[in-house]
């Protein structure tokens, strides 16, 4: 392999842990104070003026229906996307996962256009087609992975501890 080469993929994995690093230790501080922040804010709306109930379904955030109108198959989708997020338990709205996971697919299809490009190969239909599979299968695919397992290991969670809140 080139030196260069070489010397990206090196670059490439340093960003990465380094990105990895830092995504869990604000995970970290933000699961910390995930529960004060909530509270204070239920408070501050009541506090507000606002009715108890209106507080309740504006905080509540199992809310579906935000994907009811898309047609078809895209609308089956983003309905299951939408499910898996509030399986997990993620404070992102389904909307901002969703682009996000979007733009991942478009930035690795790039990627891998370019990497394939710099490698000598032509451009050509072909690899565009492998080059959207693959972002595809990177920028949502892995994302879709990690939204199962949070939502599995949260009901297990609320399993475990079912028979504890019907003892109590």
């Amino acid at each position: 392999m080139n030196p260069t080469i070489i010397r990206l993929l090196i670059l490439v994995a340093i960003f990465a842990s380094v990105f990895v690093v830092a995504e869990i230790a604000v995970s970290a501080l933000r699961r910390r104070n995930k529960g004060a922040s909530s509270i204070n804010k239920r408070l501050r709306m009541i506090e507000g003026g606002m009715d108890r109930e209106i507080v309740t379904s504006h905080l509540r955030k199992s809310q579906t229906g935000s994907f009811n109108n898309l047609p078809g198959l895209i609308g089956r989708i983003a309905q299951g996307i939408e499910r898996s997020v509030i399986a997990s338990g993620i404070a992102m709205p389904a909307q901002q996962i969703m682009l996000a996971m979007a733009l991942a697919c478009a930035v690795f299809a790039v990627i891998i256009m370019i990497a394939a490009a710099v490698s000598g190969y032509t451009i050509n239909l072909g690899l565009v087609q492998l080059a959207v599979v693959l972002g595809v299968c990177m920028g949502a695919g892995i994302p879709l992975i990690i939204l199962s397992r949070m939502a599995s290991t949260r009901r297990k969670k609320m399993q475990e501890q079912f028979p504890v809140s019907l003892d109590i």
